[in-house]
């Protein structure tokens, strides 16, 4: 295809006084259409985005890289409109040093960026105070292009709002642009000296560079302040640094600082720092902060890592690639240690003076890091597994899997990988000639368990449930049926404090390669963990805190009385939409799992097609069924007024004081994950709010093992069993603040010498 270089043009508009550029691609259809860069919805985001900057589209003078449409746009046929990404970049600078007010240029995506300093990856380098080397009085601050953000990443537009608001600070020289300096390759004698000076600090940042298995460290580094740190190094070309009796001086001076009660320490995720360094130097005493956690707390829909921190909270340019593997010698490693030290320091006295704005400072630093502190303390203790039972199960599972693939293969005439979407999508679609299914959110053709569980309705047939069994037995062998433990026969998984939007805990296998995600673990297996000799199992659970918060929290009488009266939410649930009469519903019948399921559809606005498909049946039915819930608890209005809350500010506090702001489109998606969040979040910090106030008064050799969604596992000796259970419901009794009542979770309490038997 070639395109006329008298083809229609969009110049750059805007006054020829402004003080800031924006630097577009190439136009879009919209924008040919309209001889107008940023025009329609991506033009209006543009607009509310600039007044971060306390700007106008009339302040601004706005340009094309290339002034005409590319084919496809697709800019590796520039040779086709006659350009070439030299030229376009000579053009580019010729037409901005007409703007003789100019201080500071926005590209909006990769091309501008590219053209402007060189640099490639716009969600890397957004955010970052640049420089162009041709233009050198320029600052150059890139961000987002609106339609990346309009494609399915809106989350991304609170970036783009920082981004902006960066921009106005330089139009007002509000910029805080830090000098650091850095000691690295320090002697032994100014290492002691390093050390020293450390030691005398109210507080450190610190930060280690270990071997990609974490299995040494290189080097560890301090920093004092924001702008001065120094970097101790150990290995230097897979060799020590020092002889052995330095290198074990060394350490006691890191071991001084990291356990003195009087030097507050600062990291950017603690779980990674103290798992690796407890080996060295035991536990790090106090963390003051963790900034992944202090972040989260503020701005819980984004990422946590330091690259995105560094973007929001100070003017440091994106260096996250300065030390990656190939090329690079130890002093770029060091001065990339010493640089993340004093870029946490710095991102630590933001987070603190937006903690306490935000209202957030108690809850974080007297709930928040405890609670990290804890949970780094029940990995380190680890859980007991029995091995012998775990090999029981695996040899079950594998048994159940053969016979599920051969029964599946004989079916289908050949063998059949049913974790293979290709292979899924041919025998269905193809071969089965069935309808295709899509997904919500991609919109694109699939066969997971949401398609199979429609089409099973639809058209019914063995395949599918044995698909799903072939399924399921597959991902419990491999996942929860791998050897995960320890030397010592002992779990240790990776919590996570900021790994759910919520508040609650994710879990995973740690840097070592072992430990599980403990959440999903199957309650069928759940007796692999088992507790020490001596000692015994105590499990808490609170009693249908989800539902029961949601009564009070949406203030709805009905729902409130049958608590108040001591009744099972989801049996009468199940007894009404079902037409079965109570006593007939078991505590573990399937009659209940559907009225649990209904109740939690309901008050969280799933739909009906969803919920359908979670209890096998259609649509239709299912539309029913949520139909008598709502008429008989009416949560209508307190649905009505969290939608409202979003559409005004987008930001929730719970009965706790967690704020959350949502960044996402306006819509059902968004609404129904407000409407589920105070529940959520507010079980999820009583339960663990509850498990930091024990923690102190626990009895020696008691430990708080692990938090799984509304459960608690506390390992103690036989004969302390009594006054755990005492001290799990006197703690967990703490009454939540609800609408001015005083709302308090009953908690259910078993034990056992295994997990599973300690839920029953």
């Amino acid at each position: 295809m070639q395109i006329s270089l008298t083809a229609p043009r969009i110049e750059g508009t805007g006054p020829l006084t402004s003080k800031v550029a924006i630097v577009l691609e190439s136009p879009s259809s919209e924008e040919m259409r309209s001889g107008l860069g940023l025009a329609g919805e991506q033009g209006r985001l543009f607009n509310r985005l600039l007044k971060h900057s306390n700007l106008t589209r009339k302040d601004v003078y706005i340009t094309h890289l290339v002034k005409q449409s590319l084919p496809y746009n697709d800019w590796t046929r520039l040779g086709e409109v006659g350009l070439d990404r030299e030229e376009i970049k000579e053009d580019l600078e010729i037409e901005l040093s007409k703007l003789k007010d100019l201080e500071i240029v926005i590209p909006l995506g990769n091309q501008g960026l590219k053209a402007l300093t060189g640099r490639w990856g716009i969600t890397k380098w957004r955010g970052s105070v640049l420089k162009c080397p041709t233009l050198p009085k320029i600052k150059v601050i890139p961000t987002l292009h609106p339609s990346y953000v309009m494609k399915g990443q809106y989350k991304e537009t609170s970036l783009m709002m920082f981004d902006f608001n960066k921009v106005g600070k330089a139009l007002k020289n509000e910029l805080d642009i830090v000098e650091r300096t850095f000691k690295i390759n320090p002697t032994f004698e100014e290492c002691c000296e390093l050390l020293d000076r450390f030691n005398k600090a109210p507080v450190v940042a610190l930060d280690i560079e270990t071997d990609m298995g974490a299995n040494f460290i290189k080097c560890v580094g301090f920093a004092d302040s924001r702008d001065f740190a120094g970097c101790i190094p150990f290995y230097e070309g897979g060799r020590a640094v020092w002889t052995e009796e330095q290198e074990s001086f060394l350490w006691q001076r890191v071991r001084d600082i990291l356990t003195n009660p009087q030097v507050g320490k600062v990291v950017q995720n603690m779980m990674f720092e103290m798992s690796v360094l407890y080996p060295w130097v035991g536990e790090i005493n106090p963390v003051l902060m963790d900034t992944a956690i202090a972040h989260h707390c503020l701005l819980s829909e984004l990422k946590k890592n330091l690259g995105l921190q560094t973007s929001i909270y100070t003017t440091e340019p994106y260096f996250k690639d300065e030390a990656k593997d190939g090329g690079w010698g130890p002093q770029v490693l060091y001065e990339y240690n010493c640089k993340d030290c004093t870029v946490t320091y710095e991102i630590y006295q933001v987070l603190e003076k937006d903690l306490k704005e935000e209202g957030m400072y108690d809850y974080f630093h007297g709930y928040q890091m405890p609670l990290a502190t804890l949970l780094f303390r029940a990995s380190n203790f680890g859980m007991k597994v029995n091995i012998k039972k775990v090999q029981q199960y695996f040899n079950k599972h594998t048994q159940l899997l053969n016979k599920a693939q051969g029964s599946l293969d004989k079916e289908v005439g050949y063998e059949l990988n049913a974790n293979s979407p290709k292979a899924l999508a041919k025998l269905l679609y193809e071969e089965m000639g069935l309808p295709k299914q899509f997904n919500r959110i991609t919109g694109k053709s699939t066969t997971n368990e949401e398609a199979l569980v429609k089409l099973n309705k639809a058209y019914p047939n063995k395949i599918f449930d044995l698909i799903l069994e072939v399924r399921g037995q597959r991902k419990l062998i491999s996942t929860y049926l791998k050897e995960f433990w320890d030397e010592d026969e002992r779990c240790r998984p990776n919590w996570n404090v900021y790994g759910t939007e919520t508040g609650r805990l994710a879990s995973s296998e740690n840097i070592y390669g072992t430990g599980l995600n403990m959440q999903n673990i199957p309650g069928s297996i759940r007796d692999i963990f088992v507790a020490d000799s001596g000692c015994i199992l105590v499990k808490v659970d609170l009693s249908q805190v989800e539902a029961r918060l949601v009564a009070y929290i949406a203030e709805d009488p009905t729902m409130m009385n049958v608590f108040e009266k001591g009744e099972d939410i989801h049996s009468k649930v199940a007894s009404m939409v079902l037409d079965i009469p109570l006593e007939r519903i078991g505590k573990d019948s399937e009659e209940r799992k559907k009225g649990k399921t209904c109740v939690h559809a309901a008050n969280y606005l799933i739909g009906a097609g969803k919920f359908g498909t979670i209890i096998g049946l259609p649509m239709a039915r299912a539309r029913v069924l949520l139909g008598r819930y709502y008429s008989l608890f009416r949560l209508g209005s307190w649905h009505d007024k969290i939608k409202a809350k979003i559409k005004k500010d987008r930001i929730l506090v719970t009965p706790f004081g967690r704020v959350r702001r949502f960044f996402d489109i306006l819509g059902e998606p968004l609404y129904r994950s407000a409407i589920a969040h105070v529940p959520q979040s507010t079980a999820s910090d009583h339960i663990n709010r509850g498990a930091v106030r024990m923690e102190g008064q626990l009895p020696k050799g008691a430990q708080i093992l692990l938090q799984v969604h509304d459960e608690l596992v506390i390992q103690c000796l036989v004969k302390d069993k009594d006054r755990v259970i005492e001290l799990i419901k006197r703690e967990l009794s703490e009454p939540i603040p609800i609408n001015g009542r005083e709302v308090v979770i009953p908690v259910d309490i078993g034990v056992g010498y295994d997990w599973k038997s300690a839920g029953k």
